[in-house]
């Protein structure tokens, strides 16, 4: 998965966004099959929330994957700003972390190792493709 906008400036720009602004997560769901019984994967998904609309639509253009989504508002806080969403999810967010890597600091390197391992390890589709995937 690429697209032609993953440039070299353009991954770093949104590696930078994705620095201040963004979190992945690799969390357990659990499911439960027609005949009754659970099943727990794991979904992976890379995100990008904050109020400035022009910004997260420039990320997700320049991602050319994903989702937009916005404006959010919680009326508990009036004062507050709305604010937009960028997320992808599995293959998807995976592509995109790795492609941004060379530009992330330690944390969020550490992050998102942490849930893409989670991801793979997981049961589902991806568990019979984890060999052919290094991180």
């Amino acid at each position: 998965m690429t697209s032609e906008l993953w440039t070299r400036e353009n991954l770093a720009w949104m590696a930078g966004i994705y620095e201040g602004e963004g979190y992945c997560q690799g969390r357990p769901r659990t499911y439960q099959r027609a005949d009754g019984r659970d099943f727990t994967t794991t979904n992976f998904r890379l995100v990008i929330s904050m109020s400035d609309e022009d910004i997260v639509t420039r990320f997700h253009k320049f991602a050319g994957i994903g989702t937009l989504r916005g404006p959010r508002t919680f009326p508990s806080r009036p004062n507050n700003k709305p604010l937009w969403d960028y997320s992808a999810h599995g293959a998807d967010g995976y592509a995109l972390g790795v492609a941004m890597w060379s530009w992330l600091g330690q944390r969020r390197k550490e992050q998102l190792h942490a849930a893409i391992s989670a991801w793979l390890q997981a049961p589902g589709h991806w568990s019979k493709k984890k060999e052919q995937i290094k991180i």
